[in-house]
């Protein structure tokens, strides 16, 4: 089956439809991912070579997105940061979805409850934050919420408490 043209981080629905060198993947609402054997491979500084694909075999490229601005990710979802789970722990960021609407404070049960740029941590939806950045929380939140910051390239994640 040919290749399609669609470049990295558009929406599909199918891997045929992305450029070569790309597959169709993604968590809730995909896009078109580089394929890799290491971090080297994936563009950008802070795109690692780690998610797996559903053949548990091919490694993807996490994508390049903006979790404050939300900007870098296709419609229909959102850009979340993430950690890995052991190791190194190195921060990334990816997109996600589907997309809820809780904002601060509002109940939730997982982050597809919340609305773009905000997490659900516990039982709320905290807005995603720049540690050493004013004005990324609602008046009368600091940008404090969790135990460690998420490292991202040069930047640190927090959420708004």
């Amino acid at each position: 089956m040919p290749a399609g043209t669609a470049v990295e981080g558009s929406s599909c629905t199918e891997s045929n439809e992305c450029a070569p060198g790309l597959l169709c993947a993604g968590i809730g609402v995909a896009s078109c991912l580089k394929t890799c054997e290491s971090d080297s491979e994936c563009p950008g500084t802070t795109n690692l070579c780690l998610l797996e694909f559903e053949d548990g075999v091919t490694d993807l490229c996490t994508g390049t997105c903006d979790p404050i601005a939300q900007t870098g990710c296709p419609s229909g979802a959102m850009c979340r940061v993430y950690q890995e789970d052991s190791g190194a722990r190195r921060g990334f960021t990816t997109c996600w979805g589907p997309i809820g609407t809780g904002v601060q404070g509002s109940s939730c049960t997982d982050s597809d409850d919340c609305a773009r740029g905000y997490v659900c941590g516990g039982t709320m939806c905290h807005k995603w934050c720049r540690e050493g950045f004013s004005g990324d929380c609602p008046t009368d939140t600091t940008c404090t919420g969790l135990t460690e910051s998420i490292p991202v390239g040069s930047t640190r994640y927090n959420v708004c408490i």
